[in-house]
């Protein structure tokens, strides 16, 4: 299977499907109640995904979960902006996937007909094994040659001569220890303003991040880092401070 990584935080599988992860949506109902408003992003969101189905003539959407943000009760916000925001997806295209991230729990009433909702430990496509990221792999995700996920919202923080910081949202590729010829591709989060997890800072690893994203499944200093606009960086271990 062909993979096509694109510079807005998605990529392309074989033309036909587009993956994309953590979109968060509902997110600004969090913020209001820290006080700070900010308009509803569900449309601009939108937007983006259909120039990206534009772009492609992608067929099959794949969301690598956290397709909503509330957790763990749902607000008023997301029961409505949800089926909303799902109904305008399933008329894009002609199959929409959602595999469940952690912030998916009791999602089903909010998804409209025309949307597949997979187990949470995710789903093969061909040679490519896709997950949200936060459950444990199946036997079956380590006989591909491919693993996507989300769910770590992946950044680095860089700092000039001058002493200006520059924070960038990033793919992350490595190599499984178990099977050194699985790839694993890291997406960045799809929602702009989510919170990132800025790997080159000391202090990120004291918190567990999930199962695959650990020293004992993965060498995370070895991990390739590249821009959303495919510029590579380095491995993770030389950006570190």
């Amino acid at each position: 299977m062909i993979l096509r990584m694109l510079g807005e935080a998605a990529a392309l599988l074989d033309n036909q499907t587009l993956v994309l992860a953590d979109l968060h949506i509902g997110f600004e109902s969090e913020l209001v109640e820290k006080g700070i408003k900010i308009p509803d992003q569900t449309p601009k969101i939108l937007k983006r995904i259909s120039d990206l189905k534009d772009g492609s003539e992608a067929k099959r959407l794949v969301v690598l979960g956290d397709l909503k943000h509330s957790v763990p009760r749902m607000g008023m916000m997301s029961w409505f902006l949800v089926p909303r925001f799902m109904e305008r997806v399933v008329r894009m295209f002609e199959e929409v996937i959602l595999i469940p991230g952690n912030h998916d729990g009791d999602i089903e009433p909010l998804i409209p007909r025309g949307v597949r909702v997979l187990p949470v430990h995710g789903t093969s496509m061909s040679d490519v094994w896709l997950t949200h990221g936060h459950a444990k792999l199946p036997e079956d995700a380590l006989k591909k040659k491919m693993i996507l996920m989300g769910h770590l919202h992946p950044a680095v923080q860089l700092t000039d001569v001058s002493g200006y910081t520059y924070t960038y949202r990033v793919w992350l590729r490595g190599r499984l220890k178990i099977k050194p010829e699985s790839e694993v591709l890291i997406f960045p989060a799809f929602n702009e303003y989510m919170g990132q997890l800025l790997l080159n800072k000391s202090g990120w690893s004291d918190v567990d991040r999930g199962p695959i994203f650990s020293e004992e499944t993965m060498e995370i200093g070895k991990l390739d880092v590249e821009t959303l606009d495919l510029i590579y960086l380095g491995k993770l271990e030389e950006l570190t401070t």
